[in-house]
């Protein structure tokens, strides 16, 4: 055989040994997922500091921190539970918990205390709607947005977390990194999730400590893609999260006092639940809330097909619904078809909407009906006027007035329940006795 064969040959089965050799030494990211799943849902009790920070990225690449949010987390399965937030939060809810004897305190940054008793184990406590958690975001308000303490609570109850590891879309092993003394695997994960009903793809950098005892270190997603509010004249800045953990303790056992929330000033406000902080900070931030059980003062608005509309002449004959929108709103987008899809599903002739475009000009409008294809009968308020009239101060905003002109509900923002709820309200609006909702002679 030629000698040249003969190398060529030993060189390319060395090459595919090495290789081999190289592909069987690198760990199996979700091995690493796996040990690390049982690891924490093994663990009776643990104490933790979490750190997340947000910073700016300026067109020079260099980092700004503009936000440090610290939280001690303390848990003593299954009924015990202590996190107490360290810093002022503008992106994020610098938020503390209590759990101790059935009784749960959510102290909420700048707002006040929720209190609710019969919450018996921690996975409770962060499923319970009175203390923050909504269906709609399928999580916690005030916990999930921190993701250091999400992708933990993740790990540690198999009831918040399920198989989360499972939908990830990838998994791959980076390698080997070190934080001064200590040896960590860093894996890259790609989470595929929806957000507010659109799809959102995100890489997420995770490193966990090499060893038998798998804790936490470092998470970093990659949310290069969004950007922070910028200066007057300045680029927009993209933003970059970190999130750590520090100070592990695992076999440490702790008292009932540990886990008491601390006593309250006579000034903290106490509510029964998160809805009902939520509409009294909404009352307070939109005073058109306010107007339920007023009169509708009167108003007239050039409609964008060259005609009126004067709320006067419809009364005593419709239910005159008004929704403030704008083109550039993203919420609009969905309030607006599901105002559209109620009406069509209530079927009530005597019921009219009137979509109220905010501050732009015909053009806008026009196109934004062409581009969105919805059917409705669109007034211009170009001065805002009539928004003023009606206190918006954030759209979308919906006003219903009765056939007597009584302003009957006023809704402030966007959710996925606002069919039902909407369809609900209209119902019993128009099953009022006509004396009261329709006939102003009988005012």
């Amino acid at each position: 055989m030629n000698c040249r064969i003969v190398l060529h040959t030993l060189l390319t089965s060395s090459a595919l040994l090495l290789a081999s050799l190289g592909q069987a030494a690198k760990p199996d990211p979700q091995a690493i997922l796996d040990e690390l799943t049982t690891f924490y849902r093994g663990l009776e009790a643990l104490s933790v500091t979490t750190e997340l920070s947000i910073a700016t990225i300026g067109p020079d690449g260099k980092l700004k921190v503009v936000e440090d949010l610290m939280q001690e987390v303390m848990i003593d399965r299954p009924s015990r539970m202590k996190i107490v937030s360290q810093g002022d939060g503008k992106f994020l809810s610098a938020s503390s918990a209590f759990l101790s004897g059935g009784t749960a305190h959510l102290g909420v940054q700048n707002q006040g205390i929720i209190a609710a008793d019969g919450v018996t184990t921690i996975t409770s406590f962060y499923q319970d709607p009175r203390l923050g958690y909504t269906e709609e975001m399928s999580g916690n308000v005030f916990f999930d947005q921190n993701i250091a303490l999400s992708f933990l609570n993740k790990l540690l109850f198999e009831e918040l977390g399920k198989d989360w590891d499972k939908d990830l879309e990838k998994k791959v092993y980076l390698g080997e990194e070190t934080f001064g003394t200590i040896v960590t695997h860093r894996l890259r994960l790609t989470t595929a999730t929806m957000q507010m009903g659109r799809p959102m793809v995100m890489d997420m950098d995770l490193w966990v400590l090499k060893g038998e005892q798998p804790y936490l270190i470092k998470i970093q997603p990659d949310i290069s893609n969004l950007t922070a509010p910028a200066s007057q004249g300045d680029p927009p800045m993209k933003l970059a999260m970190v999130g750590l953990w520090k100070h592990w303790e695992t076999d440490k056992r702790y008292d009932d006092s540990q886990f008491t929330a601390p006593k309250l000033g006579k000034d903290v406000k106490t509510y029964p639940s998160f809805e009902a902080m939520v509409q009294t900070q909404m009352a307070q931030e939109n005073p058109a809330l306010g107007l339920t059980g007023s009169q509708a003062e009167d108003f007239e608005l050039l409609l964008l097909d060259g005609s009126t509309f004067k709320l006067s002449e419809h009364r005593g004959k419709h239910t005159v619904i008004l929704d403030f929108w704008a083109s550039w709103c993203e919420p609009c987008r969905d309030s607006l078809p599901s105002m559209i899809k109620v009406l069509r599903e209530l079927d009530d002739a005597s019921v009219l909407l009137l979509a109220v475009n905010a501050g732009e000009t015909k053009g806008v409008a026009q196109h934004f009906l062409d581009e969105t294809g919805l059917k409705l009968t669109v007034a211009m308020d170009p001065n805002q006027d009539v928004a003023d009239q009606f206190k918006v101060k954030s759209i979308p905003q919906t006003v219903v007035i009765g056939k007597n002109g009584e302003i009957m509900q006023v809704h402030v923002g966007y959710s996925q329940d606002m069919e039902r709820d909407f369809m609900f309200e209209l119902k019993a609006i128009l099953a009022e006795k006509p004396d009261k909702a329709g006939d102003p002679k009988q005012e």
